[in-house]
């Protein structure tokens, strides 16, 4: 089968064209997914204004997706057509050492489905059999998207041994910070502080059960919080909330790493040293989509109060542009196609 794709490619800074291409299966082992949401990530948003790290002009867009099965290989035996499925977008060698032990968020050659031209932001995309996760009818195609992020946050949790009577620190209120607010709260942590820059998405986390809320962008009593934290999740990625995570984290604490950084950094490492603090980064997932679904089709986290604007394919610019706008009170904007 043949299908007529459409699919968003950044050009420039905050320049978008639309591709046009036929696409059919070019493996047996693929399937083609008919698009039904994808979601504008940090990423995305950072490649449209030309600030991501990892990145070069021209780029396609969108790796957050959900869709329907519309065409399978001949070998593909575990999903079929007219099935709700989310992706995995990583892509690995399979052959590398770190590959054949399992650590595939290592491998050597890793890259993402987008960086070889398959879109999210798109009509249809093809991928692998195995990329691809059934979604129960527990969970809508815009929740179904954030699937990816969640892996991301659960990742991240996973990485150190949480106790109950643990204090934890996040911060960043963006989607993986909230998402990350959710995991400690049904982990029965103690107690949950969020710091941001929000107020809206500070309001978000405590509903979500967050114990303590604080805006950095307000003044706040440090020594009330200092050496206070037995684990620090620092999701942002900037020098200033790296220092934070020094102050607040306890001697022999954790800090989490999960924002990315697009500038280097320094680091008051007698801190570090006299502190005894373990920093530990996080790098994507790694089997951790089918404990991301339960999770959601469970409704132990929410995903859908994420969702705050959805437009279009065709107003992607639009979406682009209400996702970086510090006054749209935006979390996760969505693009529902087809």
């Amino acid at each position: 089968m043949i299908f007529n794709n459409k699919k968003a490619n950044v050009t420039g800074y905050k320049q978008i064209e639309f591709i046009k291409e036929d696409i059919s299966l070019s493996e047996n082992n693929n399937i083609i997914i008919e698009i039904k949401s994808s979601a504008i990530c940090g990423g995305d948003k950072k490649a449209y204004t030309g600030d991501h790290p990892f990145v070069d002009y021209p780029i396609f867009l969108g790796h957050e997706i959900s869709g329907e099965v519309v065409d399978t290989g001949g070998n593909v035996t575990t999903l079929s057509k007219g099935e709700k499925v989310t992706i995995e977008p990583a892509v690995n060698c399979g052959n590398c050492i770190n590959c054949r032990m399992g650590n595939y968020n290592f491998c050597d050659e890793l890259t993402f489905l987008y960086r070889q031209g398959k879109a999210g932001m798109a009509k249809y995309i093809e991928v692998a059999e195995d990329k691809a996760y059934k979604i129960s009818d527990e969970l809508g195609y815009d929740e179904a998207a954030l699937i990816e992020p969640l892996a991301v946050a659960v990742h991240a949790w996973q990485k150190v041994n949480n106790s109950l009577t643990d204090k934890v620190a996040i911060i960043g209120s963006g989607t993986i910070g909230l998402l990350l607010t959710q995991l400690a709260v049904i982990n029965g942590v103690k107690e949950v502080t969020v710091f941001g820059l929000k107020d809206f998405k500070l309001n978000l986390a405590a509903k979500f059960g967050a114990t303590n809320i604080i805006n950095n962008s307000q003044n706040y009593n440090m020594n009330n919080e200092h050496d206070n934290y037995d684990k620090v999740f620092e999701a942002v990625g900037i020098n200033q909330t790296l220092d934070q995570s020094l102050e607040l984290i306890k001697q022999n604490g954790e800090i989490i790493l999960v924002g990315l950084y697009k500038n280097d950094v320094t680091i008051d490492m007698n801190k570090v040293i006299k502190k005894e603090v373990k920093l530990l980064g996080s790098q994507g997932y790694c089997w951790n989509f089918d404990e991301a679904i339960y999770l959601a089709e469970s409704k132990k986290i929410k995903l859908k109060p994420l969702i705050t604007h959805c437009f279009s394919l065709e107003n992607i610019t639009e979406a682009l542009e209400v996702s970086i706008d510090s006054k749209s009170n935006a979390i996760k904007v969505i693009c529902n196609i087809n």
